[in-house]
């Protein structure tokens, strides 16, 4: 063997050999991704305590007790479902730290009972609470509904109480309240209702929330802290993506700004009772 043969050979030999190095450091860096990969996808994501709501009336007292009316589609949409509506919105009430909600099915099977398809006043809705045997009445209108991205839905709560109500407190039952002026209401954080139980809504929440708002898209982030799994791929813009799970979280703040109302409400009331005295 030539001097040249050899060192072709010896050139031959050295380039297998670094591409025999070159597959081994390949294979070694696939089995070191896949394992990574392996244990990022069996990584249990940490425990979060997601946010919860409480009632704003006094402990000491009965548990409160409160119904769902069926909610009216006002949106001018056929493709929402009023009833699913409802069971979201109970839902999330009879997950407030003492509040206790009637089922949507034994609310409505009172409501045929007595002649009520909706509750259109304070009368109607005394007439149900009575028989139903509950603190207060929340009626609901849906006024935007948006499937599509980005998602948007719209929604007024009403709180209504009969005459004596344990949770009507101190109000001002002279004071009243213009059912048109309500569904006409703004769509930015609610109305505070002062009025009495024999006026109209002790508190009232009109709400639109846009699905490409940042304001709503970090609401609904921290809403789903400790209710939706981080390690997939979506995350928390599931409930971005989803218009169940947007309603769910919708129904969920507008549940939290109408206690919050009447939180303000009874504080006011303790507020002028003191001054009173």
């Amino acid at each position: 063997m030539t001097s040249e043969h050899l060192m072709q050979h010896r050139a031959l030999t050295g380039q297998r050999r670094s591409g025999v190095v070159t597959l081994m450091i390949a294979f070694a860096a696939v089995v070191v991704c896949s394992a990574q990969s392996a244990c990022e996808f069996n990584r249990k994501p940490g425990f979060v305590t997601p946010a919860t709501l409480e009632s704003p009336y006094n402990a000491d007292r009965t548990v409160t007790v409160w119904a769902v009316a069926p909610m009216r589609n006002e949106s001018g949409t056929s493709t929402v479902d009023p009833m699913r509506v409802s069971d979201a919105l109970v839902a999330q009430l009879q997950q407030v730290r003492g509040i206790q909600v009637l089922s949507l099915n034994r609310t409505m099977a009172v409501m045929r009972t007595i002649g009520l398809t909706t509750i259109e006043s304070q009368a109607d809705a005394t007439k149900l609470a009575k028989e139903l045997g509950v603190d207060a009445i929340v009626a609901g209108t849906i006024t935007a509904y948006d499937p599509y991205e980005p998602v948007q839905f719209g929604l007024a709560l009403a709180l209504l109480a009969p005459n004596g109500s344990p949770i009507v407190g101190d109000s001002d039952p002279n004071q009243t309240v213009d059912p048109v002026a309500l569904q006409a209401a703004g769509t930015d954080f609610g109305l505070s209702i002062g009025g009495g139980a024999l006026s109209g809504p002790l508190s009232v929440v009109a709400m639109h929330y846009d699905g490409a708002n940042h304001d709503v898209q970090q609401s609904v982030h921290h809403y789903a802290q400790g209710r939706s799994d981080s390690v997939t791929a979506m995350g928390w813009e599931q409930y971005l993506a989803s218009m169940r799970l947007f309603t769910t979280y919708a129904c969920y703040d507008a549940t939290a700004r109408l206690l919050y109302q009447e939180q303000q409400r009874l504080t006011g009331a303790q507020r002028a009772a003191v001054q009173e005295e």
